[in-house]
This record gives structure tokens, C-alpha cells and sequence, in this order.
């Protein structure tokens, strides 16, 4: 539940930011307080499963601009350290600053490359918590498990990637 108000209090913020001031005229007011008054009811309704269809696949969030938050999930498929040619996909794991996660599992039959541009490398060292509960090193049982992550998509070890992870939620 933490979870949900993180995700809709960073949504508010970053409407808030981009908005405009909107100037409404005496007799607008009444209809614009029961639109929000009809939308509050609506959104009452709506659970956790439905605000995580709002989160971005990886090959989405490859499409958006550096610098912004999003909201992605993806299976955590690998971890590195330093760099993507250090990426272990499979136990034994090394590393506990990234964390590589994919649209789709992986099997240890097939790997995929390092250079594979469907992975998506997340730096997990800004908050101690987050490293220690995310990282593969220390959780080897989060190998190809769902995650839905809240961060700053920025260049990552040479590549698109997140940074500043502000959230996350594994799902079991």
C-alpha cells in the first residue's frame, strides 16, 4: 500500500510541475468541482493491479527522455558491477551495485549477450536498503522474478538504464 501513494504522490508532483495556472470563471466552478468530485469516486475504486498496468516495459522505457521518472517493470535477469562485461545471468551471482532486468525471463539454456540492447542495467547503490534487498549477490532468489521499480531513466554503464531508484515492489 506504502507502495501505491509513493507511485501517486511522485504522479501529482510531476503534473504539478508541468501545469499551467488555469484560470476559471465564477460560473465553470460548480461543474469543474463535480468533474473532480466524479473523478475521486472513480479513482477510490481502482486497486493496486490496476496502477501497475501504468508501468512501462523495458523496450518502453528505452523510449523515454533521460532525465524523467518512470515507472517500470521487468524481470530482474542478471547482476554487474562496473560494467555490463561483468554481468553474471546466472548463480553464482557477483556485484551488488546493478541489477540487469529484461521484458522476459531468461532460462539458463539461453542467455542472453551483454551487448543485447533489450537489457536494461539499474544502478541500486543511492539508498543502502534498496542495494541490500535488490541486489543478486545477496538474494540469489529474486533471479527472474517480476519487479516494479520507480526511477530516473538516465545513461547507465554506456547504455539507457535507471538511476536514483525511489521505489520498488517484487512480485511474488
Amino acid at each position: 500500500m506504502r507502495f501505491f501513494y509513493i507511485v501517486l504522490t511522485m504522479c501529482l508532483m510531476i503534473a504539478l510541475i508541468g501545469c499551467k495556472k488555469t484560470i476559471i470563471e465564477e460560473g465553470e466552478k460548480e461543474s469543474t468541482e463535480e468533474s473532480a468530485k466524479d473523478n475521486n469516486e472513480e479513482n477510490n475504486d481502482e486497486n493496486i493491479d490496476e496502477t501497475y498496468s501504468d508501468f512501462m516495459s523495458i523496450a518502453e522505457a528505452q523510449k523515454a527522455e533521460n532525465g524523467e521518472f518512470i515507472w517500470l517493470t521487468g524481470y530482474i535477469v542478471g547482476s554487474c558491477q562496473r560494467s555490463m562485461k561483468n554481468t553474471d545471468f546466472t548463480y553464482p551471482f557477483s556485484g551488488s551495485t546493478a541489477i540487469i532486468l529484461a521484458d522476459e525471463k531468461v532460462s539458463a539454456d539461453s542467455l542472453p549477450e551483454v551487448d543485447d540492447p533489450r537489457l536494461f542495467p539499474v544502478c541500486i547503490t543511492d539508498y543502502k536498503h534498496i542495494r541490500e534487498e535488490l541486489n543478486l549477490e545477496d538474494n540469489p532468489d529474486l533471479w527472474n522474478q517480476r519487479i516494479y521499480i520507480v526511477g530516473v531513466k538516465q545513461r547507465y554503464m554506456s547504455r539507457d538504464g535507471m538511476k536514483m531508484v525511489t521505489d520498488y515492489q517484487v512480485e511474488e
